[in-house]
């Protein structure tokens, strides 16, 4: 994905280290992005270097495992992480969501889940506008429904400006 940096826009980056600005569990922890697989120890050690507390998995929309095998390697990846002592956050999509849950990341408290859903022009919604979280059926696995309104949904506390994230460093 072609972004701008804090040293200028770039395409294809693997790894950047920056302050992490979406208000979630590691909201302003310095934070090593990960944009694809790679190996424990090159993970590791780049985020000591980087005295990074954090670390997040997929960020760009980039965690797109196709594989059982890909699956696997994530998951060590993660227990892996978490195990050390590091926060990771894992962005993913909803096709995505039955292998996060089969891969237990939701029971551990060092996990941040964070599901991206895309909505481009939400702001020409309008106000009555409705986000629904539903079920697979009906009553198959929820509760039951959530209904947001665009107010909700849309509120500055939980809003991050693409501003914020140009100071992000790749490595």
């Amino acid at each position: 994905m072609k972004r701008p940096y804090k040293d200028g826009e770039h395409d294809n980056v693997v790894y950047y280290v920056g302050v992490n600005v979406e208000r979630t569990l590691a909201y302003g922890q310095q934070t090593l992005f990960l944009n694809e697989m790679r190996p424990f120890q090159i993970v590791i050690d780049i985020a000591n270097d980087r005295e990074c507390t954090h670390i997040y998995i997929g960020a760009n929309g980039t965690f797109k495992p196709g594989t059982d095998l890909e699956w696997e390697e994530y998951s060590k990846l993660i227990k892996g992480l978490t195990k050390a002592g590091f926060l990771v956050t894992m962005e993913h999509n909803l096709t995505q969501s039955a292998y996060f849950l089969d891969a237990c990341y939701a029971d551990n408290n060092m996990v941040i889940p964070v599901l991206s859903v895309e909505i481009p022009y939400i702001s020409q919604y309008g106000n009555n506008s409705c986000l629904k979280i539903t079920d697979k059926g009906f009553g198959e696995t929820n509760a039951g429904v959530w209904v947001h309104s665009y107010n909700d949904i849309t509120k500055t506390d939980a809003f991050t400006h693409w501003s914020k994230y140009k100071d992000d460093l790749p490595v």
